[in-house]
């Protein structure tokens, strides 16, 4: 899920968690991230997108991952 998305200045932020019942958060967040940079209609506003900060947590049983993207937007 996302918690927050923000663009400011040209910097794009996007901050989100994932839980996996299989274990498979890093493949998830991935999996997310090639769907963004392969898709034309988004990621062609964009110089780039990179995963910026990754953190595990436990709650209520569950592995949550938290996960930072950030990424320049092209000048108009």
């Amino acid at each position: 899920w996302f918690n927050e998305v923000s663009i400011s200045g040209g910097n794009f932020v996007l901050q989100g968690s994932v839980v996996s019942l299989e274990k498979q958060e890093m493949a998830l967040i991935k999996g997310f991230i090639d769907n963004l940079k392969n898709d034309p209609g988004f990621f062609g506003d964009f110089n780039n997108l990179d995963l910026s900060s990754v953190q595990d947590k436990a709650m209520g049983g569950y592995n949550i991952v938290d996960f930072v993207l950030q990424g320049a937007l092209k000048n108009k």
